[in-house]
């Protein structure tokens, strides 16, 4: 199960709060006791704050789910940039994250997911076509690492295989002289054949892809490959990201940083695509900026997208559909995260932005103009 899967696992089943949500950061090379100790130092944070907040919420029961945490110090293994855990009465989920985060203990009416949201939103799922005049390779980048896809026999893995004896090469004709002697000469230009049967092996690879693969697709080649296959691919799932050199080696360190690069270069194309988005909302006036536009449209159910500042907590609780920040509840809570919560509740998409690219802590795309 991804750790995308597992919070909508944990969504799914929880029935009421208050909820524990717990960040962590981890050092390089850090070891288990280490990340271990910190953890129970973030809980007993959690206690105290649940005794200030949650007066009359027993913690005996939060305790026990967190204890279960620490029963499999094995679950620890392949931890990056840091954990999450999220915590009610009856579950607790332990969340492995790729993308850094600050050290909190928290506990609120709402879980506190803007950090796995954040963390989802930099694992991206892609297929890399390395790609040569006559051979390819494919392979799957699944939020992580790059590995590679081992192909079938009726694809086109080499030109010989997908065009056969119908390659081209230069023509021959004969011309008798004398009574045995015969004389060859060409009958067109073997670079023109060379590149029509690369043009026709190229359009086979995309054809193939078309079919089996619905990922987004990124490029490794030569420049003029990656000129000649865009110039002839059909292919919707093609993105804007390539590698314009040449891929001759396909050991796995030089894959692990090409898979870096890669992921963010689709960063990169995801944050443009999202302002252009917001330009586009604008235009249509189809836009809500301030906080309190925000949690109203999210009340009648008109977000499409909401965008969240990458780091923003404004304190605050929605109550029958209005923003208050009274109360001891309000201060401890961000309600950045409530509405992230109730958006993606109604089918609609949330994505964090940095402040650099949104100085707003927050803004709100609109199913129409309200």
């Amino acid at each position: 199960m991804t750790e995308f899967a597992t919070l909508q696992d944990f969504l799914t089943k929880t029935e009421h709060g208050p909820y524990v949500s717990i960040y962590l950061s981890k050092l390089p090379h850090q070891a288990f006791p280490a990340i271990s100790l910190a953890l129970r130092h973030q809980i007993e944070h959690a206690q105290a704050v649940m005794t200030e907040v949650f007066p009359d919420t027993d913690w005996q029961p939060y305790a026990d789910q967190l204890e279960t945490i620490f029963a499999d110090p094995a679950r620890f293994n392949g931890i990056t940039k840091g954990i999450g855990v999220l915590c009610d009465e009856s579950q607790a989920q332990l969340f492995l994250m790729d993308d850094p985060v600050t050290d909190a203990a928290m506990v609120t009416s709402q879980p506190q997911i803007l950090s796995l949201l954040a963390d989802h939103q930099s694992r991206y799922d892609f297929d890399l076509l390395v790609l040569q005049r006559d051979r390819i390779a494919l392979y799957h980048h699944d939020g992580d690492t790059l590995l590679e896809v081992i192909l079938p026999d009726e694809a086109p893995r080499t030109i010989v295989e997908a065009l056969g004896e119908e390659q081209g090469g230069p023509q021959l004709n004969s011309i008798r002289q004398g009574s045995s002697q015969v004389s060859y000469h060409g009958h067109g230009d073997k670079s023109a054949e060379q590149m029509t049967d690369t043009k026709r092996y190229f359009q086979a690879v995309d054809a193939y892809l078309i079919q089996h693969r619905d990922f987004p697709l990124a490029l490794w080649g030569l420049p003029q490959n990656i000129a000649l296959f865009r110039s002839l691919s059909r292919n919707p799932h093609l993105s804007q990201v390539e590698l314009a050199l040449s891929p001759n080696d396909l050991s796995p360190d030089v894959m692990a940083r090409v898979a870096v690069t890669l992921t963010s270069d689709f960063d990169s194309e995801a944050r443009h695509d999202l302002l252009a988005q917001i330009n586009v909302a604008r235009d249509r006036k189809c836009l809500r900026t301030e906080l309190a536009e925000i949690t109203h449209a999210v009340a009648v159910h008109a977000v499409d997208r909401l965008l969240i500042q990458t780091g923003a907590r404004v304190k605050g609780q929605i109550i029958d559909g209005e923003l208050t920040t009274e109360g001891l509840k309000a201060q401890h809570n961000n309600v950045l995260n409530d509405l992230a919560i109730a958006v993606v509740a109604q089918g609609g998409t949330v994505s964090l932005l940095p402040k650099l690219q949104l100085p707003e802590p927050a803004v709100a795309i609109t199913r129409y103009a309200l």
